[in-house]
C-alpha cells in the first residue's frame, strides 16, 4: 500500500515523501494566491476557492488568511459555509463541513496526529483521521477540533473549546476538554443573547424572503415525506395527541379534502413544512378548518409556517371561502390574524378549551355565520 493511500486510511506514513511533498507544494502555491487577493476581488476569490477545495457549495466565504496543510485539497464544504479570519485546516486527510456552518476567528480543524512513541515521532511519522462537522453549526473563536471527531447538526461549540470526543446534534458544548453544556431548546426560540428577545415579526419577514421558501400544492409523491415530517414536527408540541399524521392520511381519503389547499413548503429541494385546509360546517354554512400545520423542528420560527398560512389564505379566498377555523396555540395563530372563534358566533365544543378555538374572516363582505362546529367524520372529533 502506498504512502498516499495511508494518508487517508488512518495508517502510519511518512509525510515528507518526495512525491507527497511535490503535490502538497503545488496546492500551497494556489493557497498563497488566494491569501494575496484584495477584499475587492470577490469573484477571483470565489474562483480560487473552487480550485482549492475538494468540494465547495454555493455562497461559501473564507476570510483570508486561510491556512491548510494541503491548501484545502481535502476540504469539503456544503452550501453557505462561512469562515472568519485565520481558519486552519490541517487537511492531510478529509474534512467534511455541512451547509450553513460558521467558524469564528482562528478555528483549527486538525486531522493529523503523531505516534506517542518518541522513537517514531522523531522521524515525523504521522497518521490522519477525518473530521465530520454537521449542518448549521457554529464553532466559536479559537475552537480546536482533533483528529477523527464527528460533530452533529445544529451544534454550538463555545469559544476556546478543545473538542476531543464526538458531539451529538442540537447541543451547546464548551470547555477543554469540550463537554455538553445543554440541549438547544425552547428558551433559544425566545432569546438570542442573555435577556434579549427575538423579534419574530421582523425575523419571519426577513427569513421568508431570504430562504426563498417555495409553497406548492402537495402531490401523492410527497405523501411519505409529509407523513414523516408531521410525526417529527409534533414530537415536542403540547397542543397534540400525537396522531396528526394519521389525521392527514384520513382527511386525504375523505369528503372534506381539498387538494388545492393541501400545501408543502420547500427549501433547497427539501420539504420542510405542510399545511392542510379542509371543509367543516358551522350551522348551515361551509367554512374551512386549518388542520394541521407542521414544520420541521429545525425550521420552526423561521417564517415557514407564516408563509404556508399566508399562501393557504390566498388560495382559500380565491376559491370563495370566507372563514377559516383552527384549533391550536392561542399564542401562535393570533399573529396570523386569528381571533377567538366565539367572536364570529361559532359554538366551541365543550371538550376543548375555548381559547384554543380561533377563526379568521378572509372575505371583507362575508355573510355572518353562527352555530356549532360540525367536523367531517374523518377528523375523529
Amino acid at each position: 500500500m502506498s504512502l498516499k493511500e495511508n494518508m487517508h486510511n488512518g495508517k502510519l506514513y511518512w509525510p515528507s515523501d518526495d512525491e507527497i511533498m511535490r503535490e502538497q507544494t503545488q496546492c500551497l502555491d494556489k493557497l498563497y494566491d488566494f491569501n494575496m487577493t484584495r477584499p475587492s476581488e470577490g469573484e477571483k476569490r470565489d474562483h480560487l476557492l473552487k480550485e482549492l477545495l475538494a468540494e465547495v457549495g454555493k455562497n461559501c466565504y473564507i476570510e483570508p488568511p486561510f491556512h491548510a496543510n494541503w491548501g484545502g485539497k481535502h476540504v469539503h464544504f456544503g452550501d453557505g459555509v462561512y469562515a472568519n479570519f485565520g481558519l486552519t485546516c490541517v487537511d492531510d486527510t478529509h474534512i467534511y463541513v455541512g451547509s450553513h456552518t460558521m467558524f469564528g476567528p482562528n478555528v483549527v480543524l486538525a486531522t493529523a496526529g503523531h505516534p506517542i512513541l518518541p522513537g517514531l515521532r522523531k522521524y515525523g511519522i504521522q497518521y490522519n483521521c477525518p473530521i465530520h462537522i454537521g449542518e448549521n453549526c457554529w464553532l466559536g473563536a479559537g475552537v480546536i477540533v482533533l483528529p477523527g471527531i464527528t460533530i452533529g447538526d445544529n451544534v454550538i461549540i463555545g469559544a476556546g473549546s478543545v473538542v476531543t470526543k464526538d458531539i451529538p446534534s442540537n447541543v451547546i458544548a464548551v470547555g477543554n476538554p469540550c463537554r455538553i453544556l445543554r440541549e438547544i431548546g425552547e428558551h433559544d426560540r425566545e432569546y438570542y443573547f442573555k435577556d434579549r428577545k427575538i423579534d419574530w415579526t421582523e425575523m419571519n419577514a426577513f427569513l421568508e424572503k431570504e430562504q426563498e421558501i417555495l409553497i406548492r400544492q402537495e402531490t401523492p409523491e410527497d405523501y411519505n415525506a409529509v407523513y414523516e415530517l408531521i410525526k417529527e414536527a409534533f414530537l415536542t408540541t403540547e397542543y397534540t395527541d400525537g396522531n396528526e399524521h394519521n389525521l392527514v392520511t384520513a382527511l386525504r381519503k375523505g369528503t372534506a379534502f381539498i387538494p388545492e389547499l393541501s400545501l408543502v413548503a420547500v427549501i433547497n429541494g427539501e420539504i420542510v413544512g405542510h399545511i392542510m385546509f379542509t371543509r367543516v360546517n358551522v350551522g348551515k354554512d361551509e367554512i374551512l378548518a386549518l388542520a394541521p400545520l407542521s414544520v420541521k423542528p429545525q425550521y420552526q420560527k423561521q417564517g415557514v409556517g407564516t408563509a404556508l398560512i399566508r399562501e393557504g389564505h390566498k388560495i382559500a379566498k380565491q376559491l370563495g371561502y370566507a372563514y377559516v377555523l383552527v384549533l391550536g396555540s392561542e399564542t401562535y395563530y393570533p399573529r396570523a390574524g386569528y381571533v377567538p372563534a366565539k367572536q364570529f358566533g361559532i359554538e366551541v365544543p365543550k371538550e376543548f378549551p375555548s381559547e384554543n378555538f380561533m377563526a379568521i374572516q378572509l372575505q371583507e363582505k362575508a355573510n355572518p355565520i353562527s352555530g356549532a362546529v360540525r367536523y367531517a367524520k374523518e377528523f375523529g372529533i
